[in-house]
C-alpha cells in the first residue's frame, strides 16, 4: 500500500513538472506582457486626461485616446472650437533629434504640457527634466536647471552656488540681483548699484532664487535665509551608466529633527528703499514656504506655508504698501495636512476669492474661500457645483469651471 502511494505521488510530481515546463513563458510571451498596457490602452477612444488652461484663461488643452495612440487638442473656451494643439509628427521628429532616439508621434512621452513664449512653444517634463519645444519652428531642447539643489526641498546645498541671474523689472527700468549676500538694484543701462539691504551675511543671506518683482515694478519680495544642517549620507550606485565599477555617491539628506533652512520674507519698496521684514506670527515654525507670487493687481503678494509637523497649512497674503500679513486660507488638521496634495487657485487678480481643496469634513472637496477673511463662502461638492478644473483667467469669467473635456 505504501509503495502504491509513493508511486502515485512520484507520478503526480512528474506530471506537474512536465506541465510547468510546457507552460514556461518564452521571449514572445514576455514581450506580449510588456506591451499589454499599450495594446489595451490603444483600444479606448476619447478618454481625456485633465485639462490645462492657458495663462489668459481663454483656451485649455488635453490629451485623449484615439485610434492607435493619443492626440492633443486645444479648445477655445468661448466657442468650444477644437484644434490640434501642435503637429505631433513634427514634434516627434524634433524631440527624437534632441534625444537621439526614435519617438512615436502617436505615443509622445508626456501627458501634459504648457504653452510658453506666447504660444510659440510648449514645455513639458520628461525623465525628471524640463523640455521646451518650438511649435512654429519645431526644435526641442532640455532646460538647464541652474537653481541650487535642496535636500527634500527644505535644506539648500550650500556647496552649490545659487542662480543669481539678474531679474529685470516688468517695466524694464530696473535690474535686481544679490551682491555680497545683500539685495541690490540698478537702473537699466547704468553701472551704479543701489543697495536695498545691508544686513545680509553668509549665515543669514538674501536668496536670489526667491526674488520676485511686483507687476507694477514698485516692490520686491525676497527671502532671507539661515541655512539648515548640511547632513549628508553615502550610497553606492551599483551600475553607473558611464562605468562598470560601482560608484560612491554623496547626498544631502536632512533627517527628522535636523535644523532646516529658516526663510523669512522681506518686502522692499524700490523707490523709497524701505525694507519691511514680514511678521512671522502667522507662519511660525515653518517646514516649507513656497516661492512668493504677486497678485495681478500688484497690491499684494502671497505664499504657501506648511508648519513643521504638517498640522497646519496656510496661504499667507501680504499687503504691498504696508507689509501687513493675513491668513487668506487656513487648514488645520488633528492628524496631518497632506501637503503634497494641496490645491489652491486664486480667482481674479486681487486674491479676494480662493478655491481651496480640503478634507476637513472627511472627504476631499473644493471650497470657495474669502481671501480677505479666510472664511468659507461655499463648498463646491459633486452635484452642487463641484469642478474638476478651474480656469486660470484673471477675468470675472474665471468663476466658470470645466467639468469635462473630450
Amino acid at each position: 500500500m505504501t509503495a502504491r502511494r509513493s508511486s502515485r505521488a512520484l507520478a503526480l510530481i512528474l506530471l506537474c513538472a512536465s506541465a510547468a515546463a510546457q507552460a514556461a513563458p518564452d521571449e514572445a510571451a514576455f514581450r506580449r506582457s510588456i506591451g499589454l498596457r499599450r495594446a489595451w490602452q490603444d483600444l479606448t477612444r476619447d478618454v481625456a486626461w485633465p485639462a490645462r488652461w492657458t495663462p489668459d484663461g481663454r483656451r485649455f488643452s488635453y490629451r485623449k485616446t484615439v485610434a492607435g495612440g493619443f492626440a492633443f487638442e486645444t479648445v477655445d473656451a468661448k466657442t468650444l472650437a477644437k484644434s490640434p494643439a501642435f503637429d505631433t509628427a513634427k514634434l516627434a521628429a524634433a524631440l527624437g533629434d534632441a534625444r537621439h532616439d526614435a519617438v512615436d508621434p502617436m505615443h509622445l512621452p508626456f501627458a501634459e504640457f504648457d504653452y510658453v513664449e506666447d504660444g510659440k512653444a510648449i514645455a513639458f517634463s520628461l525623465d525628471e527634466t524640463r523640455w521646451q519645444c518650438g511649435i512654429v519652428v519645431y526644435r526641442c531642447e532640455a532646460a538647464v536647471d541652474r537653481s541650487r539643489p535642496r535636500g527634500f526641498g527644505v535644506v539648500r546645498d550650500m556647496a552649490v552656488p545659487a542662480d543669481n541671474s539678474p531679474k529685470v523689472s516688468p517695466d524694464g527700468k530696473w535690474t535686481a540681483f544679490v551682491q555680497g549676500d545683500n539685495l541690490v538694484v540698478r537702473k537699466s543701462g547704468d553701472a551704479v548699484v543701489v543697495p536695498l539691504s545691508v544686513d545680509g551675511s553668509a549665515g543669514d543671506f538674501y536668496d536670489p532664487e526667491t526674488l520676485r518683482w511686483s507687476p507694477d515694478s514698485r516692490h520686491i519680495m525676497i527671502y532671507r535665509v539661515k541655512p539648515g544642517y548640511q547632513r549628508r549620507v553615502l550610497r553606492v550606485e551599483s551600475s553607473p551608466r558611464d562605468q562598470l565599477q560601482p560608484e560612491l555617491q554623496s547626498q544631502l539628506y536632512p533627517k527628522p529633527g535636523d535644523a532646516i533652512d529658516q526663510e523669512r520674507p522681506v518686502l522692499f519698496d524700490v523707490a523709497t528703499r524701505r525694507q519691511t521684514v514680514i511678521d512671522d506670527a502667522l507662519f511660525a515654525n515653518p517646514y516649507e514656504l513656497s516661492a512668493p507670487r504677486w497678485r495681478g493687481d500688484g497690491r499684494s503678494v502671497a505664499f504657501d506655508y506648511v508648519r513643521r509637523g504638517f498640522g497646519q497649512a496656510r496661504v499667507i497674503a501680504v499687503e504691498a504698501d504696508t507689509g501687513v500679513a493675513h491668513a487668506a486660507v487656513t487648514e488645520d488638521a488633528k492628524t496631518f495636512v497632506y501637503a503634497d496634495r494641496r490645491y489652491a487657485h486664486e480667482v481674479g487678480a486681487d486674491g479676494r476669492e480662493i478655491v481651496w481643496a480640503s478634507e476637513r469634513d472627511g472627504w476631499n472637496h473644493l471650497y470657495l474661500i474669502d481671501g480677505r477673511t479666510g472664511a468659507v463662502k461655499t463648498g463646491l461638492r459633486p452635484g452642487t457645483g463641484w469642478c474638476a478644473t478651474w480656469s486660470l483667467s484673471t477675468t470675472p469669467s474665471a468663476r466658470s469651471c470645466l467639468r469635462r473635456a473630450g
